[in-house]
């Protein structure tokens, strides 16, 4: 063979090497490229190279990557506090740390366990308990992922992918915990309202109204219409609750500078109203709420106290105040419970933001249906008066209503006053 064939297959041998060095370190694939325009210069445009230059070329130390630097996380959580965690009043209370006791757990782990976001995915290793722990844990106490990461041992990444499967679980299954009452349970409620702690009550009463704000960061598109009247950014959750706390209606996503008569307009449950109201408020029945909603036969405010009011006027509206503070404490005990909703909530994606507040009312009420009651700690309580500061003031929305179905709704009032009287 002569000099110039064994050179040929030289060259073919540095070649056919250099291309298991991109099969090999495909992630590195810039860098080896450049070396490989440079080996092949030398190989094609450079007739004095020798023998011993290939080899030298050949053992050049390849590309290293940098190692990452390891995140501090730690399993102590789970190997020295969690198994320790009781259903008790202690410190090692299971209630101090998920602010749900350890039967509540277990019930929300036994219903959405069995669900495919969860068992879809045979390549992770965390059990499903634990991942439900995890998300628990993150909404009841408004952490950080950072703080999740370092305080229960588990990644960033992972901390998200818990809260989907979490989110699409939950509100698969346990949507309908948040239901409109009919039937019998109308009839509870209804009692429920009428028969309350102290005086003669508004009859018929089958819900209170209100709204509140969700501290949210701000979004990345549209960052303005998000900012309420209190100068901070947040989403609009409004809310109708029974007698016992629960939710029966929420309408969230509206941005935080949308004033509550026009967050109720937008609802599916104003259309309802108006296109079905037997179906949603039968035989006269209708809900309280504030002086921001406009006055309906199926939505009943206080007298305004914008003129001197009488005898008569002031008892209605004392009434109507102390059997309405049951969704005021509702959305107090919400966000007691569910801290995340407390804090600014911090997350550009306003539709995965309105699937966490859904979530936190789901499990509003689940807690409620398993006996799962929370007081209202005094530094969590002025917080949260702070933040839900009444604005009752009925903007211009009111004028764009039809007159005749706010005349009805101001002869009803005048009837209910009367009944008090008697």
């Amino acid at each position: 063979m002569d000099l110039q064939q064994q050179g040929r297959h030289q060259k073919n041998a540095v070649l056919f090497f250099i291309l298991q060095i991109i099969i090999a370190n495909k992630r590195y694939q810039n860098i080896q490229m450049q070396r490989i325009f440079d080996i092949y210069y030398l190989l094609t445009f450079n007739n004095t190279i020798t023998n011993a230059t290939i080899p030298i070329i050949i053992s050049s130390p390849p590309y290293t990557r940098m190692q990452r630097q390891p995140r501090p996380k730690t399993d102590g959580f789970w190997t020295d506090v969690f198994p320790f965690l009781s259903d008790g009043n202690g410190h090692n209370s299971f209630q101090k740390h998920f602010r749900i006791n350890f039967t509540t757990f277990r019930a929300i782990v036994n219903r959405l366990e069995t669900h495919p976001a969860f068992i879809s995915d045979s390549s992770n290793a965390t059990p499903v308990w634990k991942q439900i722990a995890i998300v628990i844990w993150r909404l009841a106490n408004g952490a950080g992922i950072r703080v999740l990461e370092q305080t229960l041992g588990v990644s960033q990444g992972s901390v998200g992918n818990f809260t989907d499967r979490f989110l699409v679980a939950l509100l698969d299954l346990e949507r309908r915990r948040i239901t409109w009452p009919q039937g019998s349970r109308l009839v509870n409620v209804i009692q429920g309202f009428e028969h309350g702690e102290t005086g003669r009550k508004l009859p018929n009463v089958i819900g209170a109204m209100d709204g509140s704000h969700i501290p949210i960061h701000a979004p990345s598109k549209n960052g303005a219409r998000y900012v309420n009247r209190k100068n901070f950014h947040s989403i609009n959750l409004l809310g109708i609750v029974d007698h016992q706390e629960r939710f029966t209606y929420i309408h969230v996503g509206e941005a935080g500078s949308v004033h509550d008569a026009r967050v109720f307009h937008r609802s599916s449950l104003y259309n309802e109203f108006s296109l079905h109201p037997e179906q949603w408020v039968p035989g006269g029945t209708y809900i309280i709420a504030d002086a921001a909603y406009p006055l309906r036969t199926y939505l009943i405010k206080a007298f305004p106290d914008y003129y001197m009011l009488n005898h008569r006027e002031k008892h209605f509206n004392k009434v109507l105040s102390s059997m309405r503070m049951v969704v005021e404490r509702a959305f107090g005990h919400l966000k007691e419970r569910w801290r995340i909703l407390l804090k600014e909530l911090y997350c550009t994606d306003i539709e995965r933001i309105n699937k966490i507040i859904f979530a936190c009312c789901i499990l509003h009420n689940f807690c409620i249906d398993m006996n799962d009651l929370l007081s209202l700690e005094d530094d969590i309580n002025r917080e949260i008066e702070e933040i839900e500061e009444d604005i009752d003031i009925y903007s211009e929305f009111e004028a764009e209503n039809d007159g005749r179905e706010e005349t009805a709704g101001t002869q009803k009032r005048e009837y209910l006053a009367d009944l008090l009287m008697q």
